[in-house]
């Protein structure tokens, strides 16, 4: 397995892609490792206790920015009827109202990066 120390999310991205693309599939159980660290985070033990460190798939960025980097929203359309693209129609849910679930972006069928 290659070595993502200190690498972006970017990059683990992208070599998972890559990796996938050459055997055509991530087996279920990885894809489940996968969204649980993003999701829940990593857990590291530390002398008496053990913290949970959050592991966001969109790195140190910020949500919207980070999926900018990777498809053109603005050429998107938007599942919501009152937006006229995904990049308004995913500020509004994921800044203004901050109502879509943790990881949603991984399970929509829209993104490439679906699990």
């Amino acid at each position: 397995m290659k070595e993502f120390v200190g690498s972006s999310n970017i990059k683990i991205l992208r070599y998972i892609w890559e990796e996938e693309k050459k055997v055509n599939r991530i087996t279920e159980i990885t894809k489940r490792d996968i969204l649980d660290l993003f999701k829940n985070g990593l857990e590291i033990d530390d002398f008496f206790e053990t913290r949970t460190v959050p592991y966001p798939y969109f790195g140190r960025f910020e949500e919207l920015d980070f999926l900018k980097r990777l498809y053109e929203l603005r050429d998107m359309t938007s599942n919501d009827t009152r937006y006229e693209n995904a990049e308004h129609d995913i500020w509004q849910h994921t800044f203004n109202n901050d109502d879509y679930p943790d990881c949603w972006v991984l399970k929509m069928k829209d993104f490439i990066i679906m699990l």
